[in-house]
């Protein structure tokens, strides 16, 4: 489904750039089945000073009804962090989800290919997932200004490059026996017969 409305609410003062595509999430409600929705690219700008919440409404699909998920971020050292993300259903309280290291730099958008987060007791219904597919963010007072370079969530050291990392130590460790073996094999001497004593000639002053 299509997400038909965000806004943006931060104690009064209107702020902060959100990019949001692509976002999916599945609720599993006490003996229902999962459904699952999507909500369009958005984007929210202000300024960056202070603390701003960004507030997401999906139309109603099948036993899903009014569902809401609402961020909220705020400056950390010299970044920016997601501090809460909770989500909203009809009838019913907030369900906070837990909240991941979500932090990037002054100056940078945040950005992730893949983004789950979920209810904090995911044992007791309704059980909330929430998965964002092309997540990127950035705070800035430009309000027409493109997203500026991605920080993004993938650390470099990811499980491909340390299975390539280790595959390449694998293959340097075999070439270097084989090089050790190769600089280790000795001809004989093409007057020695293998087969007859050695001769020793012993030296006396």
């Amino acid at each position: 489904m299509n997400g038909e409305s965000g806004r943006l609410c931060a104690g009064g003062v209107p702020g902060r750039v959100l990019g949001a595509r692509a976002s999916l999430f599945s609720l599993a409600a006490a003996g229902g089945a999962a459904e699952e929705g999507d909500s369009r690219r958005r984007q929210v700008r202000g300024p960056p000073d202070t603390q701003a919440g960004v507030s997401f409404t999906f139309p109603d699909v099948g036993s899903v009804k009014g569902f809401k998920l609402e961020m909220s971020f705020q400056r950390e050292g010299s970044g920016f962090q997601l501090e809460s993300l909770a989500g909203f259903l009809a009838g019913s309280k907030a369900l906070p989800l837990q909240v991941r290291d979500v932090w990037w730099p002054g100056g940078f958008s945040f950005s992730c290919a893949s983004s789950f987060f979920r209810q904090f007791n995911a044992s007791m219904p309704p059980q909330l997932q929430v998965t964002l597919d092309t997540f990127q963010v950035e705070l800035s007072q430009n309000a027409t200004a493109r997203f500026s370079e991605s920080y993004d969530c993938a650390s470099f050291f990811t499980t491909v490059v340390w299975m390539g990392f280790l595959v390449v130590l694998l293959y340097l460790f075999i070439l270097a026996v084989g090089i050790f073996f190769l600089y280790d094999i000795r001809t004989n001497d093409r007057f020695d017969d293998p087969k007859e004593k050695t001769i020793t000639v012993s030296a006396t002053d």
